[in-house]
């Protein structure tokens, strides 16, 4: 049976976002990960400046919320590698931090093992990603290590 964990009525109040769709970017891409052994990753992208890795680990509020302040977030295709992050606001920019998770004490639920460490495939800065409306920008990388 699947377990799920509600947040409260403030913080999911606090997360929901309303954005004109002709005034979002899409952010995609593929992940080539060799090193980390993960089950999940997941790419979370965050408002330039915004991400803070002691916080967004930690969990936060009354629910204990990872990565609370990721404007938008995506699964990592297992096998393929790609992912896609949609209705990311123009004129904002960006930054992506990939996840890893395992489930390492066999309960059935993923634990965060760490951020992934990656480098980019061609001249792109994942720290500092500027979108204009309606843009589609790829973003590939490859996992270069795992910070715990």
């Amino acid at each position: 049976a699947a377990k799920y964990k509600l947040a409260t009525s403030a913080e999911l109040a606090s997360s929901i976002r309303v954005v004109a769709e002709k005034n979002t970017s899409t952010i995609f891409g593929q992940l080539e990960d060799n090193v980390s052994a993960s089950e999940k990753v997941v790419v979370y992208a965050y408002k330039k400046g915004t991400f803070n890795r002691t916080t967004e680990m930690q969990g936060q509020g009354s629910s204990n919320i990872k990565f609370k302040n990721a404007v938008s977030s995506a699964l990592v295709t297992s096998g393929s590698g790609n992912y896609q992050l949609h209705y990311l606001e123009a004129g904002q920019d960006y930054e992506l931090h990939f996840v890893s998770y395992k489930d390492t004490n066999h309960d059935g639920e993923m634990e965060v093992q760490g951020t992934l460490v990656v480098s980019t495939i061609g001249e792109i800065d994942i720290l500092n990603l500027k979108l204009n409306a309606n843009a589609t920008l790829e973003v590939d990388a490859v996992v270069t290590a795992v910070f715990p």
